[in-house]
């Protein structure tokens, strides 16, 4: 897929990159995700079969590869999520298909920290460093291999760890979650009220409860199956009652009430298909809660999605756009290529804003 940045302002002004897609590279094999430095919007980091840094917005990127300094083999081969933590921006988590992976320095080298975590759990599919305690790192196991078909799983000890550490030792930190264990998509923590949520592909939403010390299901509302299939939950980070749910093939799920309850938002458009694309990634602008950003995979007879396929009986994907909280989506002019599949990853940089027309937003966009 293409690495681009999406620059919004008045669109009678005729600065060359307004509302528009640029290629930046990295170029070569698929883009996972792309991470901006809290600190540093400049400085930017891509998770795809390597890993690459840029210290100028993209312009030039360069490999951070945790290289081991022996063998020279690169460690931990198809990274697939970054985490930097929130206390200190030169901090790096990688989760790769050969474990979990941990930089003080940028990048600039790594070491392994997944001691506890048995190797057969080394698919880490998301890192969350706590935002109130950086030494607490919680790491998501995922049970099915990328690009293998969803119906292909192994077995694994836990599907959730953590470490009081940061990173020197785990433990399984997964009670509550039902047995057998479905896949569980990814790990989160509300930025505004730093509650923990897990997403996982068959058993719904759930939430750690402080006072049980267990993982609680917050599934009131979604249909039953298909809306307990979730691929990705986006959190609004002005307002910790506002969650979007991305699922297979049940569109996306909004609540206002931190989880408690969740209402099917509607596909934007007329179905030629059985269902509606695979919602595969939202985003809410940090600079304006109203706009909503989704990507949507279609069912086609080749896998663009590096764990989720969607099926055959789904309708055509791509990039929507909602200026509404959700309340409604139009399908988004794409690239050329694969026009009719959303990227992978959305990423907005929170430091620059375009105050009008149409609205105040955040001005730069980077899609996978």
């Amino acid at each position: 897929l293409i690495l681009g940045a999406y620059t919004l302002a008045p669109v009678a002004q005729a600065d060359p990159g307004v509302n528009d897609w640029h290629s930046l590279g990295y170029y070569g094999g698929d883009r996972y995700r792309l991470y901006v430095d809290p600190v540093d919007p400049e400085t930017l980091y891509v998770v795809m079969f390597t890993i690459h840094k840029s210290t100028d917005g993209g312009e030039n990127w360069f490999s951070i590869d945790n290289i081991d300094p022996e063998t020279e083999d690169v460690l931990g081969l198809l990274s697939y999520t970054l985490c930097i933590d929130p206390s200190d921006h030169e901090v790096l988590y990688v989760g790769t298909l050969r474990g979990l992976w941990k930089s003080l320095n940028g990048g600039e080298s790594w070491t392994s920290a997944h001691e506890g975590i048995p190797e057969d759990d080394w698919i880490i599919r998301s890192v969350v460093v706590d935002a109130a305690d950086s030494q607490t790192v919680y790491a998501s196991i995922s049970r099915v291999h990328p690009y293998a078909a969803v119906d292909i799983y192994k077995d694994i000890s836990a599907p959730i760890y953590r470490s009081l550490d940061g990173g020197a030792t785990w433990d399984p930190f997964d009670t509550g979650i039902p047995e057998p264990y479905t896949d569980l998509t990814a790990l989160y923590q509300n930025p505004t009220t730093l509650e923990l949520f897990a997403a996982t592909y068959g058993d719904g939403i759930f939430t750690y409860d402080d006072v049980l010390e267990e993982w609680v299901p917050v599934n009131n509302g979604l249909s039953t199956p298909l809306g307990l299939d979730i691929i990705e939950l986006a959190f609004d980070p002005n307002d910790g009652d506002v969650i979007y749910a991305c699922t297979k093939k049940d569109w996306v799920y909004k609540t206002v009430d931190g989880g408690l309850t969740w209402e099917a938002l509607l596909f934007p458009n007329p179905l030629e298909a059985d269902y509606p694309p695979m919602a595969y990634f939202a985003i809410v602008d940090p600079n304006n809660s109203d706009v909503v950003w989704v990507s949507a995979f279609p069912g086609r007879e080749w896998n663009e999605s590096p764990f989720y396929w969607a099926d055959l009986d789904q309708d055509t994907g791509g990039l929507f756009l909602s200026q509404d909280g959700g309340a409604s989506f139009e399908q988004q002019p794409w690239v050329e290529v694969l026009p009719e599949a959303g990227p992978y990853g959305i990423t907005i940089d929170p430091s620059e804003v375009v105050e009008g027309p149409p609205m105040l937003r955040s001005r730069t966009y980077y899609m996978m």
